[in-house]
């Protein structure tokens, strides 16, 4: 065989496994629509995690649902009428890249997991724009964060599991 044949044969194997990569890690590490992003932010998620869209009309808000491949199952409550996640729960055997799902949030949340010196199965943070709950299941972890003041007029915090 030329050695331009084999240069050719080397360089796709290297492109194919490129692309192989590439898409392992996309499917690896998925993203979520962070705290107040927005519904095109949601959309976008469930399609690279080839997850199902489904959304649930409440009053006041939509609950959009979404679960991995590995179980993790995340919900993001949008407020229609201002267009922005007002809050993000989560559920499984590992957590989703918290970086992502609390966006703009996701700083104080680590100063104060740094901080924190309470149990380890247990973070929360309690802030007026700002609460977040993790729990170290046995099994897993659970999660959720708000934005408080985003809540749509007449919803209860409580309905935010």
């Amino acid at each position: 065989m030329p050695n331009h044949s084999r240069t050719v044969i080397h360089t796709m194997r290297l492109r194919i496994l490129a692309t192989a990569i590439g898409l392992l890690a996309l499917a690896s590490s998925p993203s979520w629509a962070a705290l107040g992003g927005d519904a095109e932010s949601i959309r976008r998620d469930h399609r690279a995690l080839g997850a199902a869209d489904l959304v649930t009309l409440r009053s006041g808000y939509e609950l959009h649902e979404a679960q991995t491949a590995d179980g993790t199952r995340v919900r993001q409550y949008l407020d229609p009428a201002a267009g922005r996640v007002f809050a993000v729960t989560w559920q499984g055997s590992r957590q989703p890249r918290l970086g992502e799902v609390l966006g703009s949030f996701a700083p104080r949340y680590f100063s104060a997991a740094n901080a924190h010196r309470g149990s380890h199965h247990v973070m929360s943070v309690s802030e007026p724009d700002f609460a977040l709950t993790i729990l170290r299941l046995p099994r897993g972890w659970q999660g959720e964060a708000s934005v408080p003041g985003a809540l749509p007029a007449g919803v209860d915090r409580r309905e935010i599991r």
